[in-house]
């Protein structure tokens, strides 16, 4: 069966905007919710450790995916894209994940492998760096 998404948009909004399967997990719990949720209750949905939940749901913060409310019960994390493309990116990425979550972890893998390889290659290249700061002798 030949899918109709578009994985080349898919990759790259992967690439810029999620890092980790916590944050991937996490805008698609707020998004099917749509509602605020706390760190716990993400946490206790996906059923990974409370500071891997805040974490990632400040990361979808910083990603302008996400908002902050303060509510009684604390903090909630929303669902809150911030441009009509981040939305629409949003939406591929949860009929992505319905259809074809097999596909979908290969890419968070690429991306995950070509941000460990520009690491390496920024390292490398840092250790040809020539310091004007040092004296001869």
């Amino acid at each position: 069966m030949e899918s109709s998404l578009d994985f080349a948009t898919l990759r790259a909004f992967m690439a810029s905007h999620i890092e980790t399967y916590e944050q991937l997990e996490a805008l698609l719990l707020l998004h099917r919710r749509g509602q605020g949720l706390t760190p716990a209750v993400v946490a206790s949905e996906l059923k990974i450790e409370a500071h891997e939940a805040s974490q990632a749901l400040r990361k979808l913060v910083g990603a302008n995916l996400v908002a902050i409310d303060d509510s009684a019960d604390g903090k909630l994390f929303r669902y809150s894209p911030g441009s009509t493309e981040l939305g629409g990116a949003v939406q591929l990425l949860a009929e992505a994940y319905d259809e074809s979550r097999v596909k979908l972890v290969q890419l968070m893998n690429a991306n995950a492998f070509d941000r460990a390889r520009m690491i390496a290659l920024r390292a490398f290249a840092d250790g040809f760096r020539l310091s004007g700061s040092k004296k001869d002798g």
